[in-house]
């Protein structure tokens, strides 16, 4: 059936090849996505797991953890790592955030990841996951 997947849950070294290795994942534990949903997804983590990579960073010595659960009609996946700078100084975590929005003008070359996971995915968040932080994404099925 397109757009079914299986759920899993992988461990990936850090480092840079972790969202190669996390594209990899996604392709051989879910090979029943349809072409355009598993584009996206692959995207969308991709961008993830590079957060998590450039900005806690996760070397090569660290890991970051890939889920994928399958909600029904939607699919869920969740990138997890030991940062914790998304969740606020100590505030509670944040369960959905909105990216600074970017305008035509904006010539930066980074920085659009949760832009693009705003704009592709249906619902999106971030949720403590001690000791560090889970950012996960949702999408349709079908």
């Amino acid at each position: 059936m397109p757009g079914a997947v299986d759920d899993f849950v992988v461990k990936l070294a850090g480092g840079v090849d972790a969202a190669a290795a996390a594209r990899r994942a996604v392709v051989e534990l879910g090979p029943d996505m349809e072409e355009r949903l598993q584009d996206d997804v692959l995207l969308l983590v991709t961008e993830l797991v590079t957060n998590s990579v450039c900005h806690v960073p996760v070397g090569p010595d660290g890991s970051v953890e890939l889920e994928c659960r399958s909600t029904g009609d939607h699919l869920r996946f969740l990138v997890t790592d030991g940062g914790t700078a998304l969740l606020g100084n100590g505030r509670p975590p944040v369960a959905a955030a909105t990216p600074a929005r970017r305008t035509n003008g904006d010539r930066r070359t980074s920085g659009w990841g949760l832009v693009l996971v705003d704009e592709i995915a249906e619902q999106w968040g971030i949720l403590a996951a001690p000791p560090g932080t889970c950012v996960w994404f949702e999408v349709a099925a079908a």
